[in-house]
């Protein structure tokens, strides 16, 4: 029993293979590269990634009855309905647009996708004991020769068997960097039948420099007021300066987009390529500590001791909080005198108004506890009530192996 237990992955690993198993089963392919599909159609098996032939809208009544195969059937097999309850528009391309320096001479593509053909089974038999006709899947991959980087557009077949899937682009050149934009397009003409022939599954682009050097630059640009409505504009804003150490390397057309950048290196990326399900792991966020912030010193958090003070002395318990966050709040406004900040004045203003109204909250929530004995049991009762509830779920995470608590 003892190795049983030690056997279990760490809840960290239990997610890790949830999310890859997830991600198969909606992306694919579940199987494999050269899986096979024993379903009517691949669109009905996989829900993302997929690029129609020729960007267009299919109704209900467009889309195949594919035959399953079956003893008694004629060579095809007999028929089942797949199609949607209404119309629904498919893409038949996706991209991405970058920035790189001008330094940068030459890109390298990759352009990989899943192609899926009719075909007979090598494993799976009807009852007559016949190969059943099954979806088998090719995995298609090129990787294309150095592309110069030269003002206008480009074009790439990257499959000769299939040279209505191209990748199409344009290049411009701007007064420090190159900006690129990127498109894989299925232009495939769609048949009659086994339409799924003429769909990209799985696709992805990816694109790097030659020699794998970091050539790939964040470009920040400040939007005009004219171009959004005020509060809109407002918010956009605000989220540009919050997020003015994150860097983005390029924006996703249809599709997201991931970069890799060097061990160390944060503001340039050697590779970026389309992601059709994104992924993003948030950090943990964990209240600052005395040692962190001084002036926290004397500020009570533990909800058991808050729950048995007496109204007179949650001031003193509380009041540290609030000394705290005023501090905080001019640290804040020092801030924004630095060039850093430079170009955020206005969001920065208006962010340290909505602070300052937080503190008069904050403020007249301490002053009611002391002034309205109701409100002071009210808030001891909750204290209370939320301690032994996690009195309760720290003590399941004890009894449960693998179990830890948040």
């Amino acid at each position: 029993m003892t190795s049983l237990l030690q056997s279990i992955p760490s809840p960290t690993k239990i997610r890790e293979e949830l999310e890859r198993m997830v991600l198969k089963d909606l992306l694919g392919p579940v199987a494999g590269p050269e899986e096979e599909i024993d379903e009517p159609s691949v669109r009905d098996r996989y829900l993302v990634g997929m690029l129609a032939p020729k960007r267009q809208e299919l109704s209900p009544e467009e889309f195949d009855d594919l035959p399953t195969g079956g003893s008694g059937t004629s060579e095809d097999g007999p028929t089942e309905a797949t199609s949607p309850a209404a119309k629904t528009m498919f893409p038949s391309s996706f991209g991405m647009t970058f920035c790189l320096g001008l330094e940068a001479k030459a890109l390298q593509i990759t352009a990989r996708w899943g192609h899926y053909h009719r075909d007979r089974s090598e494993t799976l038999t009807t009852k007559s004991g016949d190969k059943k006709l099954v979806w088998k899947r090719v995995q298609r991959e090129a990787v294309s020769e150095s592309i110069s980087l030269k003002v206008g557009r480009l074009n790439w077949t990257p499959d000769a068997e299939f040279p209505e899937v191209q990748v199409q682009g344009l290049v411009r050149k701007r007064n420090k960097f190159w900006s690129v934009t990127l498109f894989l397009v299925n232009g495939q003409q769609e048949p009659k039948k086994l339409r799924d022939t003429a769909w990209l599954f799985q696709p992805e682009l990816v694109v790097e420099s030659p020699d794998h050097k970091p050539i790939f630059h964040s470009h920040t640009h400040q939007k005009a007021p004219g171009k959004s409505d005020p509060v809109t504009f407002a918010e956009e804003q605000e989220m540009a300066m919050l997020y003015r150490h994150q860097v983005e390397f390029g924006v996703g057309h249809g599709v997201s987009l991931h970069a890799d950048c060097h061990e160390g290196v944060r503001d340039k990326a050697h590779r970026l390529a389309t992601q059709v399900v994104p992924a993003y792991e948030v950090p943990r966020i964990t209240p600052p500590t005395i040692s962190d912030w001084p002036k926290l010193a004397g500020v009570v958090l533990d909800m058991k001791e808050l729950g048995e003070t007496p109204t007179p002395a949650l001031e003193a318990k509380l009041r540290p909080l609030l000394t705290a966050y005023d501090s905080w709040i001019e640290d804040r406004k020092a801030d924004l005198q630095t060039s850093d900040m430079a170009l955020y004045q206005s969001p920065g203003q208006s962010v340290l108004e909505r602070c300052r109204e937080t503190l008069g909250r904050i403020e007249e929530g301490i002053k009611l506890l002391l002034e309205d004995e109701k409100a002071a049991e009210a808030f001891r009762f909750a204290n209370l009530a939320m301690w032994q509830q996690r009195i309760q779920y720290d003590r399941g995470a004890q009894e449960t192996p693998g179990r830890t608590g948040r």
